[in-house]
């Protein structure tokens, strides 16, 4: 993936382009490959299964979360 030419794709600056793939590098989901720009990384199975884990844990945590604020908010507080 070469920043440049991604941005020019999609009809946006360098920037958001660059923060994207900078974030998709820290979550470990590309890889730099020097003046290349990045690579995608392989995934395996196992991984994809823990990150579904994890976000279903973070999504049930925020409905419940959500759920709380509304009937506090229904209730008058």
């Amino acid at each position: 993936i070469r920043q440049n030419e991604l941005a020019e794709k999609l009809g946006v600056s360098r920037q958001p382009v660059s923060h994207a793939l900078h974030l998709l590098h820290r979550q470990g989901l590309v890889a730099e490959s020097g003046r290349r720009g990045f690579e995608v990384i392989r995934l395996d199975p196992e991984r994809i299964r823990q990150l579904y884990e994890v976000r279903g844990a973070i999504d049930a945590l925020a409905a419940k979360l959500a759920a709380g604020r509304a009937r506090a908010d229904a209730s008058g507080r």
